[in-house]
C-alpha cells in the first residue's frame, strides 16, 4: 500500500449547522487567482503544483469549514485590506 501523509490536524470546534466543502481549484498559466479574501472557518489547503505559477497550470485541493449561515469565502474590500496589511508576510519586490 502506498500512503503519504499530506496533513494531519486536530478537529476544530465545529458548531450545528456548519458545513464543509473539499474543492479542486484550478487555474490556467499566469492567472492571478482569487482576489484578496477571508473565510468564515479553517481552510486546509494541499498544493499540488507550485503556487502562482506563470508556465503551467496550477492546481490544488481545499477542504473548508464554515460557520454556520456564513458564505464560504468572502472578497476583501480594499479597507479591509488596508486595515489588515499588518497580519501579511512581507513580500520580497
Amino acid at each position: 500500500m502506498a500512503l503519504t501523509v499530506v496533513q494531519e490536524a486536530h478537529p476544530p470546534f465545529i458548531p450545528v449547522g456548519a458545513h464543509a466543502m473539499t474543492i479542486v481549484i484550478e487555474y490556467p498559466p499566469g492567472d492571478p487567482g482569487t482576489p484578496p479574501h477571508r473565510h468564515y472557518g479553517p481552510a486546509f489547503i494541499h498544493y499540488q503544483d507550485g503556487n502562482s505559477r506563470d508556465d503551467v497550470p496550477v492546481r490544488f485541493v481545499v477542504t473548508m469549514l464554515c460557520e454556520p449561515d456564513q458564505p464560504m469565502l468572502v472578497l476583501v474590500d480594499d479597507e479591509e485590506l488596508e486595515a489588515r496589511r499588518d497580519r501579511r508576510a512581507p513580500r520580497a519586490n
